[in-house]
């Protein structure tokens, strides 16, 4: 499929491709650590939301870094990274509060439902 986009477009369509690829496997291990510490672990929401979210970002900073885009670890992109995400966390333990004053659900139920927000 990648061979058929034009040449000079292919190595950014192999990156997002690539990030997407990372996004995906990050969710997807951020809801089983969710799960844990939730469900199995019975920790405060609030806190594994952030200790969940703030480990992730770290591990999709390294995937990113050493397999998308091939560069080698560096702090002050880390401290980029952590800062554009940042304020998405907020968002989340905002409407984790705003949910659990409006539905009925687990923890985990919360935590999942602002992932795609």
């Amino acid at each position: 499929m990648i061979s058929r986009i034009d040449p000079r477009f292919q190595p950014l369509v192999k990156r997002l491709i690539g990030f997407a690829n990372v996004g995906l496997i990050m969710t997807a291990a951020s809801a089983a650590v969710l799960y844990l510490f939730l469900e199995e672990l019975q920790w405060q929401v609030y806190i594994a939301y952030s200790i969940v979210y703030l480990l992730s970002i770290f591990v999709s900073y390294l995937l990113n870094a050493k397999l998308v885009f091939k560069k080698t670890f560096s702090w002050i992109h880390l401290g980029a990274f952590y800062l554009a995400y940042f304020s998405g966390m907020l968002f989340g333990l905002a409407m984790i509060s705003v949910l659990k004053s409006y539905l009925d659900y687990s923890d985990f139920v919360y935590s999942c439902l602002v992932i795609p927000i």
